[in-house]
């Protein structure tokens, strides 16, 4: 019986019990449920691209005319690219942006900027 219960506890994970590995998993766990949230979003959106989709093409003239084709279109390309993409879609967007902020922060992009013909220099 003793045996029985080593081996079982054996299987029974173990977890370190200290503030940097409450951290750290509460970030895994924070990106996981964030990252679900984001498809779950992006398959709604998607979802409602086509059901407005097929009012344009099926409904009467007052339900053609309630959501513009630009509406549509970006519910159905936006809503893909969060459905299958989530998370890492979202970081790879922001760190591109995140570089460009830097650049403009530094006044990399302002002085570039400057020597443009017809754009005077701003100092």
């Amino acid at each position: 019986m003793i045996t029985f219960l080593n081996q079982q506890l054996a299987l029974v994970p173990t977890g370190a019990w200290d503030l940097l590995s409450m951290l750290k998993n509460s970030k895994n766990y924070t990106v996981t449920a964030g990252g679900l949230f984001l498809v779950l979003l992006g398959t709604v959106a998607f979802i409602t691209g086509g059901v407005f989709l097929l009012l344009k093409f099926m409904g009467g003239p007052q339900q053609q005319q309630k959501h513009g084709w630009g509406t549509v279109i970006a519910l159905l390309l936006l809503g893909g690219a969060v459905a299958t993409g989530g998370y890492q879609l979202m970081k790879t967007v922001t760190s591109g942006a995140q570089a460009t902020v830097t650049k403009l922060g530094g006044g990399d992009i302002v002085t570039q900027l400057s020597m443009l013909p017809g754009i005077p220099g701003l100092f």
